[in-house]
């Protein structure tokens, strides 16, 4: 403490020191331009790692930002994540109903709405059924959202590359590729 001019005692404020929390992407289950149908729930799982000094606030959830809205519900983070923890945190999304790119932003969020670490998306394509093969990606309950069509995406996914890597004849240029596909799925 020092005496000012005034000769009013001056105290010297103690520096608190600010928690900084960090969460640092490290990988995605799927990239860019992810190929669904209209109105398809679909599932993104993103791995963080704790890059911070400190534990995440209990309170942390996975939220919704901005960008389109995927009807993305806020997952929160379970559990403690130290320093040089990693969680993997996904959230179940639904494609809007008109074919077009789409992309929702989402990052970690507790309190009274502050954020930390860094922001990710889900980058969508909607695509009109007919026309596309859809991939089928598993749910973290290890179903997949088409089982229930007996699709086996694996092998149809198979099938239609190697259709494109066909030399087509006269006979197979007539024929479309809406065609050539349903003979594939029979």
């Amino acid at each position: 403490m020092r005496q000012s001019q005034s000769s009013r005692p001056v105290y010297k404020k103690q520096a608190e020191k600010k928690i900084v929390y960090n969460a640092r992407f490290v990988k995605e289950t799927f990239g860019e331009k992810y190929k669904v149908r209209p109105g398809d729930v679909f599932y993104k799982t993103w791995t963080f790692r704790n890059e911070g000094e400190t534990a995440w606030p209990h309170d942390a959830v996975l939220s919704y930002t901005n960008g389109d809205d995927f009807k993305a519900v806020s997952q929160p983070v379970l559990g403690t994540v130290n320093p040089g923890d990693q969680i993997d945190i996904g959230l179940k999304m639904q494609a809007p109903q008109l074919p077009g790119k789409y992309c929702a932003f989402f990052r970690f969020v507790y309190g009274d709405n502050l954020r930390f670490g860094q922001k990710v998306w889900a980058d969508i394509m909607v695509e009109d059924g007919q026309e596309e093969v859809f991939k089928s990606f598993m749910n973290p309950m290890g179903q997949s959202q088409y089982d229930d069509q007996n699709l086996n995406a694996s092998s149809f996914s198979q099938q239609r590359s190697s259709l494109l890597k066909e030399d087509f004849s006269q006979e197979n240029v007539e024929m479309t590729a809406d065609t050539k596909l349903q003979e594939i799925e029979q």
